[in-house]
């Protein structure tokens, strides 16, 4: 196994320079949680985001990506546009697709938490919503039972995804939120309906002064690894960079303040074993594992 391991790493590196591939701008936001939940900062906010949004123009970008949560207003789901404030942070202006971490409304406490993409003309043309809902977090106790009476969607609480296709750019990527980095299923879903590359948000503002998000940046490396695809990881505060399919983290940005850098992303459409097989190859390595141990025991242990 490890051998094969191997072979596949030194391949996923090896044909990489010949793989067609795309200019992704990261923007690291650094928003602290106060500053996240300030009103009065909102603006600030969005015009911070729209000269960042300038700043990867210069540096060469094709498409732009923010952060989990980074946009300070909640988003009407179904509109195109919405008049007072500058919706498209930059996209319309610098004639570049935008993508930003966003809350959705359909109306009422219909809400998702997600991305929203704008297009080059800064109309939103693509939605991405978080898969995996956190338990007693994102919604009011286990995500299973929130269907069930006595346990109905209220205020504040996520609603399933909906919208988990790859995006209209380039490469067809798709988009991880939060844990979605975590668990391997939805990487795998994503990869299995065509992504030809991974964008990964997260705000881990939540999480500052503790190991998680080197933890959860570890988790990314490994979705990056078992689906073969390049995974453009956007943290808000620790962790943005690439992981590459080969397992590689490059083009890093120093953690804790605001910047802007640009990933080189291969673009693959080969599907890996575990998108094929999911868990199966690795319950078979177990099973064969104990079985051989049994064998070695006699069957009955010492």
């Amino acid at each position: 196994m490890l051998g094969v391991g191997s072979f596949r790493l030194h391949r996923l590196a090896s044909e990489r320079a010949s793989l067609p591939h795309v200019s992704v701008a990261m923007v690291q936001t650094d928003v602290s949680l106060a500053r996240g939940r300030d009103p009065n900062a909102r603006e600030a906010r969005l015009f911070a985001m729209r000269r960042a949004t300038a700043q990867a123009v210069r540096a060469g970008a094709s498409v732009v990506v923010f952060p989990e949560s980074s946009y300070p207003h909640v988003l009407g789901r179904y509109g195109a546009r919405e008049p007072g404030f500058p919706l498209d942070v930059g996209a319309r202006h610098h004639d570049i697709p935008v993508l930003v971490g966003a809350t959705t409304q359909a109306g009422g406490c219909a809400r998702w938490n997600g991305a929203v993409l704008f297009d080059a003309t800064g109309a939103r043309v693509a939605l991405a919503d978080k898969q995996r809902r956190m338990p007693f977090a994102d919604v009011r106790g286990l995500p299973a039972l929130s269907g069930l009476p006595g346990f109905a969607s209220r205020c504040g609480e996520l609603r399933p995804a909906v919208a988990r296709a790859p995006l209209p750019l380039p490469g067809d990527p798709a988009v991880l939120v939060c844990y979605d980095e975590v668990e391997p299923a939805p990487a795998r879903r994503l990869v299995g309906g065509g992504a030809g590359y991974l964008i990964g948000i997260t705000n881990d503002a939540w999480y500052e002064g503790t190991r998680q998000p080197h933890l959860q940046k570890a988790h990314a490396r490994l979705r990056a690894l078992e689906t073969g695809r390049d995974l453009v990881r956007v943290a808000n505060r620790v962790g943005t960079g690439l992981a590459r399919a080969d397992g590689r983290f490059v083009s890093a940005l120093p953690q804790g303040r605001p910047a802007v850098g640009v990933a080189r992303v291969a673009i693959r459409r080969d599907t890996s074993l575990a998108t094929r097989l999911g868990v199966l190859p690795v319950l078979a390595l177990l099973t064969a594992v104990v079985l051989y141990g049994r064998s070695r025991s006699g069957g009955g242990g010492r």
